[in-house]
This record gives structure tokens, sequence and C-alpha cells, in this order.
């Protein structure tokens, strides 16, 4: 009930601004909000959607530092903060999972074990990655970047299982004819 009130409220903000058809900002004919990581969140459509796969390539290709994803964009979006930002790791595990629902198997897990790469000595994150030093920024650990990378980590695994399921499984102890 609650969803489909929150999808049905979607809905109605995307036909009245123009925006209908896509979920991100980089598809709408209005260029009142800038592609931001948030953008692959809350209730979607499956992921065979066309307007979930434009969205998740978007990401990939806006919103990357060599592989890395950042929020958003800091030089179309003044958030009254300075200096320079790194790449978001939850941002990150979440594309990895975003791009494994899609089919992306091969790009999955190439990033993940990219970000893998970046665990510190004890397996931990930050809460951002300079991507191109590998350094660690901002808060140390971050909780939730680590629920992303096990979320990451469990779709990549699926994927990989699912390629590796025969079209026409064989139970155990059961015998064709």
């Amino acid at each position: 009930m609650a969803i489909d009130r929150q999808r049905d409220s979607r809905r109605h903000l995307q036909e009245r601004s123009g925006q209908a058809g896509s979920l991100h900002p980089g598809l709408r004919q209005s260029s009142a909000r800038r592609l931001g990581a948030a953008d692959a969140t809350g209730p979607l459509p499956p992921p065979t959607d066309e307007r979930i796969k434009k969205t998740v390539y978007a990401i990939a290709d806006e919103l990357t530092v060599d592989g890395l994803v950042r929020r958003y964009r800091v030089d179309q979006t003044d958030d009254g903060l300075r200096g320079v930002e790194g790449t978001f790791a939850i941002c990150s595990f979440w594309l990895v999972s975003a791009l494994s629902e899609i089919g992306e198997r091969q790009r999955a897990r190439h990033l993940c074990e990219k970000m893998l790469s970046f665990a510190s000595p004890l397996g931990l994150y930050a809460e951002e990655i300079d991507a191109r030093s590998g350094r660690h920024l901002g808060n140390f650990p971050q909780a939730f970047t680590h629920l992303a990378l096990i979320n990451a980590v469990v779709h990549v695994i699926e994927a990989e299982q699912e390629d590796a399921i025969p079209s026409s499984p064989r139970l155990p102890g059961i015998t064709g004819a």
C-alpha cells in the first residue's frame, strides 16, 4: 500500500515536470536536476526495464572517476562544501549490484574486484576513496559501505551461479527417462 502511494506520487511528479519515461535527469528534457547516485535508489521497475538500464549506464558513464562512482558531479552542484571530494565507496558498490542486476556481469565483477583491492589491511573501507591513489578519505570505517560491499559481492556470486546453472537441471537421485 505505502509502496503503491510512493510509486503513484513519483509518477505524478514525473508527469508534472515532463520527466516521465526516464529515471535519471540525464535523459530528462528538464535540466533542473542533475544526475546523482541516489537516482538508482527507491522503488524501481524491474532491471529489464530500459529506463533502469539507461540510468545505470548514465551513472557509470557520467559519475565515475577511474571506474569509481562520485555521489554527484561537484562541478555541477553547489553543495556548499569546499575542496575536492573523493569517490564514494558505497556508490561504487551500489553500481556493482546494479550492473549485476541488468546483466552486465563482467563489468560488475571487474568493478567489484577493483573495489576489493582498495580494502584496508583489516579489510575495512572509508566513506570515500581517492580513485587515483586508492587513499581512504572521510569517515573510517564506514558501516554503510560495508553493507553495500556485502550486497555487491552477493550480487556477483548469484549472477555467476545463475550463469553456471544448466538450462534443465537434474535433481540428485532422479534420473531422466
